[in-house]
């Protein structure tokens, strides 16, 4: 009986604890959008889905991005796409707390007849 009650109160000590932690940083990235325009949209994708989304503005006659990606559920080290106006336009690897420097190039293959 003894026992149990002092597993009990492990478990439950580090659940208090573990409630009581920050949250992870998010996995910052900003940059130059080359092709790019103002207004489009600027997603980032982990297997497909859309963890973090920003728009396209114009600075010093440039157009740039910034975006955070937070990292609940994530592990260090995940390959993420970049997506502009939803094509694909570069690639990183997450880590919680940096702030990264990631120039985007939208590239755009047009087809003709």
């Amino acid at each position: 009986m003894k026992t149990t009650i002092k597993i009990f109160l492990v478990i439950l000590l580090l659940a208090l604890i573990a409630a009581d932690m920050p949250p992870q940083l998010p996995s910052s990235f900003w940059g130059y959008i080359q092709g790019g325009r103002v207004g489009q949209a600027v997603t980032v994708t982990i297997n497909g889905q859309v963890r973090a989304q920003t728009t396209a503005i114009a600075y010093q006659g440039k157009v740039v991005y910034s975006v955070d990606v937070p990292m609940d559920g994530i592990a260090a080290g995940t390959l993420a796409s970049f997506r502009v106006g939803g094509i694909v336009a570069g690639s990183a690897r997450l880590y919680s707390g940096t702030n990264k420097q990631l120039d985007l190039r939208a590239s755009y293959l047009w087809l003709r007849r």
